[in-house]
């Protein structure tokens, strides 16, 4: 289930700068937000473990991509491409406003693709 939402983000990737709507989605028990910008078209998703959590917000290490429950963690997937963190990053979330800065991201799998999420704010 998908729901759009009047709130947007602004997010840098690769040194270029995004500014989209936010919309949320709930698959499973994952709580995803995401931030999609139209044209150029990008798009970023931060996943959760729960909506609870995310509304409850706080510091959430960033994890590898996996089929494993989400717990007190978040997934950052750009493009509708799964992502590893290249290292140890967090996200903050503070009044349902996620936070990230300088987080390195490598493709899961077989995948080469890596990116740098440099700034992101998206309220949710």
């Amino acid at each position: 289930m998908q729901e759009e939402s009047e709130k947007t983000g602004t997010f840098k990737i690769d040194g270029t700068s995004y500014k989209g709507t936010t919309s949320i989605s709930t698959i499973g028990g994952t709580y995803s937000v995401s931030c999609e910008q139209d044209n150029p078209y990008k798009l970023i998703q931060v996943h959760f473990g729960s909506k609870e959590e995310a509304e409850k917000g706080g510091t959430f290490n960033v994890r590898d991509f996996s089929i494993r429950e989400i717990k007190g963690e978040v997934e950052v997937g750009v493009d509708g491409l799964t992502f590893d963190p290249d290292g140890d990053y967090s996200v903050t979330v503070k009044n349902r406003k996620i936070v990230m800065t300088n987080v390195k991201l490598i493709q899961t799998g077989q995948g080469t693709e890596k990116r740098v999420v440099n700034e992101c704010s998206i309220d949710f």
